[in-house]
């Protein structure tokens, strides 16, 4: 069991909604059946037809940590944020096969249930396996995809030493405390750092049955079948993945790849300030 007690399960479903509730109190909340499991959808939008983005969030995130970074484009797009296949967390990189089509179908059969159309793809970080993985399966209705720091390019680290210590850290949990060693590995990846950041961390963190999933890259045979616009944003002070290494990997195996973009001063989680200038210049190309 990914929580460590029904309690916690519950605990965290509560504290979920209200972290939503303290960032909008404008949305909607669904539970999509698919045939992998049933997957959590938080929807903010001015209107129901806006032109929609669906976000794929990163390791043991959830979808209230990263609303934040997509609510100043509510007013022109319809912001959907994918979670969950467990309970009302995410593992879809441990419940799904990325050497095959799994991550695509799964996708498709939200955007199915969902009526969904013309969709701008955008995944943070493991988030982006599920992307790179539908863009291969089939982009009928995909206008195009933004990949954040991804996962699925490169299994490079950014920073050996850093990795030598989340290896050495986390490696040996599987109840994580939140305490100043685990702030510091969280520092090291996020941009710009707030006190709502870490109030979340702190509130979930100690809740899980902690695991690393092994995370791959996407084969050749995958990634040539992509045909949709594909752009890249990356920070150039990631530490958890060689930014050098997800741009040349892209420029080589994704063949409608438009843009690649090193953001100076980023870290793998991009601020607040950088991620909507660079998510408006790309959406305004691609709309």
């Amino acid at each position: 069991m990914f929580f460590s007690s029904a309690r916690v399960k519950r605990e965290f479903a509560n504290n979920y909604i209200s972290v939503i509730e303290q960032l909008t109190d404008n949305y909607d909340f669904y539970d999509i059946e698919t045939s992998f499991g049933n997957v959590n959808i938080i929807e903010v939008s001015d209107k129901k037809d806006l032109p929609s983005i669906m976000l794929f969030h990163g390791m043991r995130g959830a979808g209230p940590l990263f609303l934040k970074n997509l609510l100043p484009l509510r007013d022109k797009f319809r912001l959907l944020i994918v979670d969950s296949l467990e309970g009302i967390d995410l593992d879809y990189s441990n419940a799904l096969d990325g050497k095959n089509y799994e991550h695509g179908q799964w996708i498709f059969e939200i955007m199915a249930r969902m009526n969904l159309k013309d969709v701008v793809l955008t995944g943070v970080s493991i988030g982006a396996v599920s992307v790179l993985n539908a863009l291969a399966f089939d982009d009928r209705k995909i206008r195009g995809a933004i990949l954040i720091s991804p996962a699925g390019l490169t299994t490079k680290t950014g920073s050996f030493n850093y990795k030598l210590k989340l290896n050495r850290y986390l490696g040996l949990n599987s109840m994580l405390v939140w305490n100043d060693k685990l702030k510091g590995l969280a520092e090291e990846l996020i941009t710009e750092p707030s006190s709502f950041t870490y109030e979340y961390i702190e509130k979930f963190i100690s809740r899980f049955n902690f695991s690393i999933p092994k995370i791959g890259s996407i084969s050749q045979d995958m990634s040539i079948k992509i045909k949709s616009p594909v752009y890249l944003l990356v920070g150039e002070k990631d530490k958890l993945f060689s930014h050098k290494h997800m741009q040349s990997t892209a420029e080589r195996q994704i063949p409608s790849l438009l843009g690649s973009k090193a953001l100076k001063g980023q870290k793998h989680f991009i601020g607040l300030e950088a991620m909507e200038q660079e998510m408006k210049r790309i959406l305004s190309d691609l709309f």
